[in-house]
């Protein structure tokens, strides 16, 4: 199908725009947040492929990769360096 909904879009802009605002809140930087949106289309990892959890997980588990264990292979990149741990 051709549907394709903005909401996971405007979510990363809504994070994006609190992390412009409080810069040592979050742990990621906003390279994440541009590695997320560069792959929501690419149709390279299978989190974004389906309407449903059920079909992503048979899609995820036998043909496709998540981008999240791409993110964890990569995490040093996505590191923010000005993040402070809340107390």
């Amino acid at each position: 199908s051709e549907e394709r909904s903005p909401i996971f879009l405007l979510w990363l802009d809504c994070i994006w725009q609190i992390m412009r605002q409080f810069p040592s809140v979050f742990e990621f930087n906003e390279r994440l947040l541009l590695a997320l949106l560069d792959n929501l289309y690419s149709c390279r990892f299978g989190n974004f492929l389906s309407n449903c959890f059920l079909d992503r997980e048979k899609h995820l588990n036998t043909k496709s990769v998540s981008i999240w264990r791409w993110v964890e292979q990569n995490y040093a990149g996505f590191v923010n360096p000005h993040y402070e741990e809340y107390k």
